[in-house]
């Protein structure tokens, strides 16, 4: 007996990547010494903390009668991440 399957491949839009857009904000402050400056700085990347689709992942479940289910599943990008930092010139 032989076993056949029927396999229908998915609209290559299923794999598209939704509209990837983020806001970015960095606030600098400088002190100035004779011959050196200080800086310190705050930043914010994806302030508005959107779950932008950096790929998607499929999976393959096989049923007992033959027949597959493929799942897709998303993996995103950071979050906000907010960062603080200082430098030194000389």
């Amino acid at each position: 007996m032989q076993k056949s399957a029927n396999i229908t491949f998915l609209n290559r839009k299923v794999c598209d990547l939704i509209t990837y857009h983020r806001l970015d904000v960095r606030a600098n402050r400088y002190f100035n010494f004779s011959g050196s400056r200080l800086s310190l700085f705050l930043e914010l990347r994806n302030l508005y903390n959107r779950k932008n689709v950096r790929a998607y992942e499929f999976s393959l479940r096989v049923f007992p009668s033959g027949a597959f289910i493929a799942d897709r599943f998303e993996d995103h990008w950071l979050p906000l991440l907010p960062s603080i930092g200082i430098s030194y010139e000389f």
